[in-house]
This record gives structure tokens, C-alpha cells and sequence, in this order.
């Protein structure tokens, strides 16, 4: 099936365009700047392709302002599959509602003008959007083109593996976010070389303090039964004088008094005794020293805090290097998981000799695809575009073909020809020369005709 006609009428920057593809395999659409080239080529697209392919790139307002219809037709020829070797035309049709809206219509007819009951899925049959602008594949960033050519070959498709890597990445990101963190933390916290192993119990050197004590206290006790005994001594001692002066002033109470020494004299005797017994035990005392326990409950705060930092930088130390093993486990599985693709990627067969896939993108004679010359580029993007299974429509349109140098499309019209693929391509053309390379001259929105010798040698 070949593109034979396109009529734009009133539609973009086209105000009255008529062109005949037919017995063309590239049709170059020239014209300066603002002449409507580009409305010309992408209201191609919009008929064949609509709007749910072309997405984003369906334009805001399709009807010229001040136009209350416009239309694109687009004749194809016939296809004995589809039960009919006369041609095929697809109508897409724009009018403005009276709220100044614009209501679309598409339709596809037969040779008998008869109109197919669901026109896009039967277009979409006979055109594939494989690759409509073979500029496109170029301008695409080196890990996009090989998406694209993951999406027309489906064995170059590693979006699982890429999700995998992804998945695997993020995680092995989070660990070493999480790494980083805990070894902020882990440096930040002192540890003295002196620490024991294990926190002071302070309620044992309570228990301890509170014993020595104890045991002050009882000595505390018995050194001021001495010195009761001393005072009742020195009482007793006084009471002997006095009873020894009675004697003397009171000799008639002799007996009295004498009895009286003799009962003195036996206490005071007795409570010497008991003054000795109790000096000995108190000179055999020994009090216990309470400094250093209280200087140990003074220090086992800081101690223990000192063995919970040492414990918890040992914690943190094995919780850091347990990170830092599962990162580099992520990282071998993502280094596996790319040598799967690179396995892959060199057992596939490419469409295109010389063309390579590598993790970055494509490679071109063993160099970066976007180091090979642009002529070069193009090429090969047409040559991916036309690879694969054949559509019915086998068209390649071209939105910007500007910087393209006439030898590189001439040797695509040969390769189109070579491969009965026909191609839109919308060029910026400078002067009388340029023009006289292509088939069509768009100027002020319409198709100027051309009399130029190459264009009339094609023509003809």
C-alpha cells in the first residue's frame, strides 16, 4: 500500500495544499520559515495517525482562526487483503460549534466511498508507528534510544532487568543513607581506654558504705560509753575525797563513813577496772576508711555512662559494618544483573551492521552512536525504522529534515526505493537551489509549483 495524495484545507499554517505523492519513495516538502511546511507534514500524521498516538504533539487549535471547517484527506492505495485493490481515503474532518469549540470527525472510505464501521483500528492495521520521524531516533538521549530499540525488538527489551537495578539501587541508596547516618553517630560518641567492661552496681557500694558505717557508728557508740565511764570515775573520785574529809570532820559517824570509804573505795575499784577493760577495747578499734566507696558512688555515674558509650559505639560499629556488607551485596547483584543484559545484548541480532547496545546507550563501529556523523546517525535511524516486519503502510514522515545535506537524502531515496518504503520529509530551504531538490515548495500556506529541472526530471 503506497500514500498516493494529501489535501490540507484550512488546517495549522495550510490554507489550500494539494500534493501528489504518488511514484515518489521521498518527498521532500521545502519553503522558508512560517511558509507551512510543517503544518503540511504533521497534518499527514494527524489523519493516519490520530490523536491518541500522536499525544502531546496534537496541536492546541487545528483550525484556522477565523475558519469554520477545515479537513485533511489522505488517499491511499489499494491493499488485496483488505478486499480492495483500489484505494482506500482517510478524512479528518475539524468544525467549529457554536460555543467556538471545534468538533473532530475521522473517517475512512473505500473505492465505492463506503465508510469503514471502525476506521482507526483498521488504520492502525495498515500503518505502524514503528518510527514516523526518522530524525526522532537521533535526537533521543542515548539511554531513550535504546528503549526505542527495545520497544521494536522485543529481545532487547530490559525494562524488568531496569526495574530490578532500580529497585536494587534505591535500596542499596537507603542502606548507605542509613550507613552514613549511623557512623555520624558512632563517631560522635567519646570512649575512655579505662572503662571496664561493665557498669558499676551502686546499690553494692551502697551496702558497703552503709556497713562501714554501721560499724563506725558502734565504735562511735563505745568511745562515748568510755567517756561516761571517765566522768562517773571522776565523779566517783570526788565523792572519795568528800568522804575521806567527812572522816576527818565526822568521827562519830566513823563507822558510817568508813563503811562509806569501803563502798567507794570497792566502786571506785570496780569502775577502774571497768575503765581499763574498755580502754584496751578501745584502743584495739579500727575505723574503716569511707572515702573511697563515697568516692566511688561519686564516680560510678560518669563510669557508667562511659561503659554504655563504649557499648553502644561497639553496637553501632557492628550495625555499620552489617550496612556496609549488605551494600556491596546490592552492588553485586546489580553488576550480575547487568552482565545478564550485557550476555543479552551481545547474542541479539541488531538490524543494522556495525550497530551495538551497551548500558549507556547505543554504540556505532564500536564508537558512541552520537559520535558517528549525523549523516550517518540518520541513516542508520531509517534503516531501524524500516527493519522488523513490514507494515501495510510503509511510511516514514519527518518533521525536521533541516541540516540534512542533500547527498545523505539522495542516498535515502536509494535506500527507500531499494526497500519500497516511501518518506515525508519536511526541509527549510534557503534559496532557488535548495528548492530545486525537492518535490514541493510550500509558500504563504500553500503548495507552490515547481519548474525546476531536478523536481521536473523527478516529476516526469
Amino acid at each position: 500500500m503506497k500514500l498516493l495524495r494529501l489535501q490540507v484545507h484550512h488546517v495549522g499554517g495550510c490554507k489550500d495544499v494539494d500534493l501528489d505523492l504518488s511514484g515518489h519513495h521521498l518527498f521532500l516538502v521545502g519553503g522558508r520559515n512560517g511558509s507551512g511546511k510543517t503544518s503540511a507534514v504533521k497534518s499527514l500524521l494527524m489523519a493516519i495517525c490520530g490523536r491518541s498516538e500522536l499525544r502531546d504533539y496534537w496541536p492546541a487549535i487545528p483550525l484556522q482562526t477565523g475558519q469554520d471547517e477545515g479537513f485533511v484527506k489522505v488517499q491511499l492505495s489499494g491493499d488485496d487483503e483488505l478486499q480492495d485493490d483500489k484505494g482506500f481515503e482517510a478524512e479528518l474532518r475539524f468544525m467549529r460549534k457554536r460555543d467556538g469549540s471545534v468538533k473532530e470527525e475521522f473517517v475512512l472510505k473505500d473505492s465505492d466511498g463506503d465508510p469503514a464501521p471502525e476506521p482507526r483500528t483498521l488504520l492502525q492495521r495498515l500503518y505502524s508507528m514503528r518510527m514516523f520521524d526518522p530524525t526522532g531516533f537521533d535526537r533521543l538521549r542515548p539511554k531513550e534510544q535504546r528503549a526505542e530499540l527495545a520497544r521494536l525488538f522485543p529481545q532487547l527489551d530490559f525494562s524488568k532487568q531496569d526495574a530490578e537495578i532500580k529497585r536494587i539501587y534505591d535500596e542499596r541508596t537507603n542502606v548507605n543513607r542509613e550507613g552514613k547516618a549511623l557512623k555520624a553517630r558512632v563517631d560522635a560518641i567519646q570512649v575512655n581506654g579505662d572503662v571496664p567492661d561493665e557498669e558499676v552496681v551502686v546499690a553494692d557500694l551502697m551496702r558497703e558504705l552503709k556497713s562501714r558505717r554501721s560499724i563506725n557508728d558502734a565504735n562511735n557508740e563505745k568511745r562515748h560509753g568510755l567517756d561516761t565511764l571517765k566522768r562517773e570515775m571522776t565523779a566517783a573520785g570526788e565523792r572519795f575525797g568528800n568522804c575521806t574529809a567527812l572522816v576527818d570532820q565526822l568521827r562519830r559517824n566513823l563507822n558510817e563513813a568508813e563503811q562509806s570509804l569501803i563502798d567507794a573505795k570497792l566502786k571506785c575499784d570496780e569502775l577502774s577496772r571497768q575503765v581499763d577493760v574498755e580502754q584496751r577495747e578501745c584502743d584495739a578499734l579500727c575505723d574503716q576508711n569511707t572515702c573511697e566507696v563515697e568516692e566511688q558512688v561519686f564516680n560510678a555515674q560518669k563510669v557508667n555512662e562511659q561503659v554504655r558509650q563504649t557499648k553502644s559505639r561497639q553496637e553501632g560499629e557492628a550495625k555499620l559494618s552489617e550496612l556496609h556488607n549488605k551494600s556491596e551485596t546490592l552492588g553485586e547483584m546489580m553488576k550480575e544483573i547487568e552482565q545478564s543484559k550485557i550476555t543479552a545484548l551481545r547474542e541479539a541480532q541488531l538490524p543494522v551492521q556495525g550497530l551495538g547496545v551497551d548500558s549507556e546507550g547505543l554504540t556505532f563501529g564500536g564508537l558512541p552512536f552520537e559520535q558517528a556523523p549525523k549523516s550517518k546517525r540518520f541513516l542508520v535511524g531509517c534503516m531501524i525504522g524500516m527493519s522488523g516486519e513490514k507494515p501495510k503502510l510503509p511510511l516514514l514522515v519527518c518533521e525536521h529534515g533541516d541540516g540534512l545535506d542533500w547527498e545523505t537524502l539522495a542516498e535515502f531515496d536509494k535506500m527507500l526505493e531499494a526497500n519500497d518504503w516511501q518518506a515525508v520529509i519536511e526541509v527549510c530551504s534557503k534559496s532557488e537551489a535548495d528548492d530545486e531538490h525537492c518535490q514541493v515548495i510550500m509558500e504563504a500556506g500553500q503548495a507552490k509549483k515547481r519548474t525546476g529541472k531536478k523536481a521536473a526530471t523527478k516529476e516526469a
